[in-house]
């Protein structure tokens, strides 16, 4: 569940602080800001996921969601799916998909 909640993050991150903000002379509301700080991985959004995969998907299909979810779970899984982008400069030096950075699981930064 740790890997399905890091790719729902990777595809629905938070929102960054909107600049907007900063030149109103009042702060924004609550609810504005809980809808820029909410992502992908909080619940109950990973669960709703996995339920809809099960109920509607092919079972080969969900049989290879879970293999790569598996794989993705450990650090060596990581390494031979995801290449040089799981590695990193501090102790362990190979990441899970879970514990990488949110740039690096979005694959859009340049390799450490």
């Amino acid at each position: 569940m740790k890997s399905l909640a890091s790719i729902s993050e990777a595809a629905l991150p938070p929102l960054p602080p909107l600049r907007s903000f900063e030149r109103q002379k009042e702060p924004p509301s609550k609810a504005v800001l809980s809808f820029c700080q909410a992502s992908g991985a909080q619940l109950p959004i990973p669960d709703e996921v996995a339920e809809l995969l099960v109920k509607r998907a092919l079972k080969e299909a969900v049989i290879l969601v879970r293999v790569v979810l598996w794989i993705l779970s450990t650090r060596l899984g990581s390494l031979l799916l995801c290449g040089s982008l799981c590695l990193g400069e501090k102790w362990p030096f190979i990441y899970d998909f879970s514990s990488m950075s949110l740039e690096n699981r979005e694959g859009d930064s340049e390799v450490v």
